[in-house]
């Protein structure tokens, strides 16, 4: 399996959902949603380069969008009540994207030299 392919995949579905967060921002006039363009803009810089070091950046950069997404999800539940689906599933793709990082991290620790 190509691990480097899908560490590359999971940290591009996390910037397009804080892309995606920030749209929801802009276009309900919430200033707290603006937040999220930074660590998309992090986590595309660090998605093409396949470095251990990075990705500890990418690790808690995405540990932040997870409290974030929880304080998304529950704005935008409490507030824009018509996103009740989206703040259902708002926690669960920075979930998924970190234990997909660490995943592809600790297997290509082990198995690609060059990765560390």
């Amino acid at each position: 399996m190509q691990f480097k392919l899908l560490r590359l995949y999971a940290l591009l579905v996390q910037a397009a959902f804080c892309v995606f967060v920030f749209g929801v921002g802009v276009y309900s006039d919430i200033s707290f949603f603006n937040t999220f363009i930074g660590p998309a803009v992090i986590l595309l810089i660090i998605a093409f380069r396949p470095n251990f070091y990075y990705d500890i950046i990418a690790l808690f950069t995405i540990a932040l969008l997870v409290l974030l997404s929880i304080i998304f999800a529950f704005i935008s539940a409490t507030f824009l009540q018509q996103n009740i689906a989206i703040s259902i599933v708002a926690p669960v793709i920075p979930v998924a994207c970190l234990a997909t990082v660490v995943y592809c991290m600790d297997k290509l620790k082990k198995e690609d030299a060059s990765y560390s």
